[in-house]
């Protein structure tokens, strides 16, 4: 049947399949690698996800069917994993050597492309982005109330972009030209065109628009553009008719989590209760619920005998 994608599942330490589609949609029996996960980033194209190994922290690609594969040259644990707009390449954040690696060719041929030394920009990394190509590589960092916005060279040579109270998500556009950030202590989320030139920064949505405190943003083809905010509330902006929408999830959300599909979004993860979708596919938005799945019902005692 219909599938909505994959999405980790911490309380059974692996990849879990949404089966059916949006307002009718579960979640599926954990994908067997062989081996425990202690997490993992699904691709946005929903069929394979970037892992960390329970044993050894190793990095590891999983497909939708269970089949998996070391990525090698990887550094174990790396804190960040973002992938590229179509998953063909990702940006790996190691905080300990204070360095980004690239990997490329995706998911056939993972291979680290570039290794880029960052240990010169002040402050903690809060958000990565990264092209298709896997050869532009923008990168946030800063202390509280001063977070600044990079484009990063692969020879490590950075070039200021902008300033930024917070950063809760960069997002790049599948061109690779524009990007768009939450800053969720300003209460804002801006586009920065031009990335490969000077770079133009334009806020688009802020409290005028029923903004809280974004902690997610993503865009779809159409140019809608979709914020989560910390209060549980979605707001649609629909740039070119100049529209917004307003929806609320009576959850938490942890971001904006693509799915098969237009404009379908993960908003929360598994837990104990619902998981909340937001499904922009059709021509009135909702928020959806993936209800939790049943415990596993207990094996029954070997007594050492026949029947």
């Amino acid at each position: 049947g219909p599938t909505m994608g994959l999405v980790f599942d911490s309380s059974q330490s692996a990849l879990r399949p949404i089966r059916g589609i949006p307002g009718a949609a579960s979640l599926g029996d954990a994908v067997n690698p062989g081996f425990a996960l202690a997490s993992a980033t699904v691709s946005p194209r929903q069929d394979y996800a970037l892992a960390l190994r329970t044993d050894d922290s190793s990095m590891v690609l999983v497909r939708a069917s269970g089949a998996s594969a070391a990525v090698p040259g990887v550094r174990p644990s790396p804190a960040l994993t973002v992938f590229s707009p179509a998953g063909t390449a990702a940006a790996l954040y190691n905080s300990s050597a204070g360095r980004v690696q690239i990997l490329t060719g995706l998911p056939d041929a993972a291979a680290v492309q570039s290794d880029v030394d960052i240990s010169a920009l002040a402050g903690p990394v809060a958000a990565l982005a990264v092209d298709n190509a896997g050869t532009s590589l923008f990168l946030a960092a800063g202390a509280a109330e001063a977070v600044s916005l990079y484009r990063v060279a692969m020879d490590g040579t950075s070039q200021f972009l902008a300033s930024f109270r917070s950063v809760a998500a960069l997002r790049l556009s599948d061109n690779g030209r524009e990007a768009l950030l939450a800053d969720s202590a300003a209460g804002a989320v801006y586009v920065i065109r031009e990335l490969r030139g000077a770079g133009h920064l334009e806020t688009i949505a802020s409290g005028r628009d029923g903004l809280g405190s974004p902690v997610a943003v993503e865009s779809d083809s159409a140019g809608r553009i979709f914020v989560a905010d910390q209060a549980g509330n979605v707001t649609i902006l629909d740039r070119s008719h100049g529209s917004v929408v307003s929806l609320t999830c009576g959850c938490t959300p942890t971001g904006l989590f693509r799915l098969a599909g237009t404009a379908t979004f993960r908003l929360t993860e598994p837990s104990g209760g619902p998981m909340w979708v937001l499904d922009a596919s059709g021509a009135d938005a909702r928020i959806v619920a993936v209800p939790p799945a049943a415990p596993s019902a207990p094996s029954a005692p070997d007594n050492g005998g026949g029947q």
